[in-house]
């Protein structure tokens, strides 16, 4: 998403909480594709790619929770 910070970093593994919902923005390279609002185990709030939430296809690597300015 355009114009957010870096919150934190989930590894594969980490769970968080979705409550359902999802929206149509900007990625890096400027197509438009699904987040979704989630909750971390650490309590920290944020947006993440819908495409990341699919751990068994991305072992071992780390993405990133951002947050709206």
């Amino acid at each position: 998403m355009k114009n957010s910070e870096k919150l934190c970093r989930l590894k594969n593994g980490d769970a968080v909480l979705w409550r359902g919902e999802l929206v149509f923005a900007e990625a890096d390279d400027e197509h438009v594709e699904p987040w979704v609002k989630i909750v971390t185990g650490d309590g920290i709030e944020g947006w993440s790619r819908l495409f990341y939430l699919h751990p068994e296809e991305y072992q071992g690597m780390e993405f990133e929770v951002i947050g709206k300015e």
